[in-house]
């Protein structure tokens, strides 16, 4: 999936710290004031991009060819959120772990098969 830069990541995780008052975030070896009313807005020319759900948790991704059915769950999250914090951030965390999971059910595929590939002889055989 795709990426959001890497310096990017302390703003989208709102690591903020204060020093003298002053509410800042680190963007590479800056230290940059922080404005509440600040806001965010990244566009990309691709059609049909695919974020990873680490980065899609932390943003609200916008897509402006929806469908119906891509749009009503976009808005349900958008009400879920405002009505149930707790509850879309519980389903923030699931997406993650299911991203995790199909990612270490792959891995175990991948060892399965090459397994299979390097026995010697009937696999029904050997223990």
């Amino acid at each position: 999936g795709e990426n959001v830069h890497p310096l990017l990541e302390p703003l989208l995780q709102k690591r903020f710290f204060y020093n003298g008052g002053m509410k800042l975030v680190q963007i590479g070896s800056n230290s940059v004031p922080y404005n509440n009313d600040f806001r965010l807005y990244l566009t990309t020319n691709m059609a049909n991009p695919h974020f990873t759900p680490e980065v899609c948790v932390k943003v609200n991704l916008l897509n402006f060819m929806a469908t119906q059915a891509g749009l009503q769950e976009q808005m349900l999250g958008t009400v879920v959120d405002h009505e149930d914090s707790q509850l879309e951030e519980m389903r923030d965390r699931l997406i993650i772990e299911n991203a995790a999971n199909q990612a270490q059910l792959e891995m175990m595929e991948e060892k399965i098969l090459k397994l299979l590939s390097s026995a010697k002889g009937d696999i029904l055989e050997d223990e």
